[in-house]
């Protein structure tokens, strides 16, 4: 957290399934940590109204707004509700609303859902129809994570979604009986987004591909990685999964 912090992160969000692993003690340590580096987060809390605030962040002249939340189907395990601690839920009627909202109050609203089939290469049909109604609702920019690799991203509107990030971080994961999970190229493979906010509206937006090769995250220069951003964004343009995930 601490290397985030050095790294110019300004906030993060807490909304995913592994962020209650250490339980409540865990997350108020980290919670507390991230406070004390002045990183803002969102995305979980002591209750569903605080997991669902937004941290609301100013940079160049403009004030940002961020949102969080989980899907119940990405294995999370502690949901905030009314005096019950967790993530902040993927509630579309709650949300969406939440956007609409703060997008009469801050220049850009910007959602980071966690959602979607691990290692699912496209998005499902309800992940692109909640992106879209995110949109719809006033969010400049949806940035999507969970599925371990990317997955594609559209205009819509006056907005942008990207339905999955993919990995930035990919070290090997030890476990306790012995077994390693260990990520293949593709998982290795994230893609870094670059979107141009102005007070007039949601400008340029690029996707860079990362690489990590269990030591360090550096630029893709390989092709690679453009393939894969290239082959995402055209299977999501003929119309992605027929299934739900």
């Amino acid at each position: 957290v601490r290397a985030v912090a050095a790294a110019g992160f300004r906030v993060v969000s807490l909304a995913n399934n592994h962020m209650f692993d250490c339980l409540e003690a865990g997350f108020r340590r980290l919670r507390a940590l991230l406070g004390e580096l002045g990183v803002a987060c969102f995305g979980a809390g002591e209750d569903l109204a605080e997991a669902a605030a937004p941290a609301i962040v100013e940079a160049g002249g403009l004030r940002l707004a961020f949102l969080g939340a989980v899907d119940e189907r990405s294995g999370a395990r502690q949901f905030a509700a009314p005096g019950r601690w967790g993530v902040a839920p993927l509630e579309m009627d709650r949300l969406t609303g939440q956007v609409r909202e703060l997008a009469g109050e801050v220049d850009h609203v910007i959602v980071s859902p966690h959602w979607g089939e691990e290692r699912l290469l496209i998005p499902s049909p309800q992940q692109v129809a909640q992106g879209r109604a995110m949109i719809e609702a006033g969010a400049s920019l949806v940035l999507g994570h969970h599925p371990h690799v990317i997955q594609g991203l559209e205009r819509r509107g006056r907005g942008a979604v990207a339905y999955s990030l993919g990995n930035f971080v990919a070290r090997d994961v030890p476990y306790a009986d012995g077994d390693v999970l260990r990520w293949n190229r593709l998982e290795r493979t994230g893609c870094l987004l670059l979107a141009e906010l102005t007070a007039e509206g949601l400008g340029e937006v690029r996707q860079v591909p990362t690489y990590h090769d269990g030591r360090r995250v550096g630029p893709e220069e390989s092709g690679a990685g453009e393939q894969r951003i290239g082959r995402a964004n055209r299977a999501l343009a003929r119309g992605g999964s027929a299934i739900d995930a």
